[in-house]
């Protein structure tokens, strides 16, 4: 009777056992294919292939719905050069956000709120410089040229809004300078 007793117990453990191993590669699978998900619809809306800058996106946490506010990062770039947000930075933003059709209540609204903030980190920039190298294989080169000229105006005006005193003066700082020569330099193959 025991030996029944012990078999019987060995038996549910062992099924519990695989039980909870099935559960655990059952939900890893599960988490595979929703990364898997989130990366072909992230594909689909921003026209990128590569694997490693769509994971890189992933990461930061980019979705189709958050894909505008990438696109901003050049101005946000910019209005932290100096290490501090400027409310007419941050207005220029905002607006330039409106113009892109971000809308307010949005995800992509959401993070942008938060990078004006709190100033992210180098690794945005980095993404942003990979996506624009990723857009140059895409685009023809007057495409290109264009996007490259829309992306800098926007930048010069937000490193423009804060600037000079009283009117007067340069209105883009050293180091807002440095941060639109970085911009312009992601532009070149």
């Amino acid at each position: 009777m025991q030996d029944g007793f012990l078999t019987d117990r060995r038996k549910e453990l062992e099924e519990s056992f695989f039980h909870r191993l099935e559960v655990k590669q059952l939900e890893k699978m599960q988490q595979e294919q929703q990364k898997a998900d989130r990366r072909q619809a992230l594909k689909n809306a921003s026209g990128i292939a590569d694997p490693a800058l769509l994971d890189k996106l992933l990461e930061l946490e980019i979705s189709p719905q958050t894909l505008a506010a990438l696109t901003l990062t050049p101005l946000i770039e910019v209005a932290w050069a100096d290490g501090k947000m400027e409310d007419k930075e941050r207005t220029a933003i905002l607006a330039a956000a409106e113009d892109q059709g971000v809308q307010k209540q949005s995800a992509a609204s959401e993070l942008l709120q938060a990078w004006l903030n709190h100033r992210p980190g180098p690794e945005l920039m980095q993404t942003w410089q990979d996506y624009i190298q990723q857009l140059g294989k895409q685009m023809s080169a007057e495409e290109f040229t264009g996007l490259k000229l829309a992306v800098l105006h926007r930048a010069r005006a937000v490193a423009e809004a804060a600037g000079g005193f009283l009117g007067l003066g340069n209105k883009v700082s050293k180091e807002e300078e440095q941060v639109l020569q970085k911009l312009e330099k992601a532009f070149t193959n």
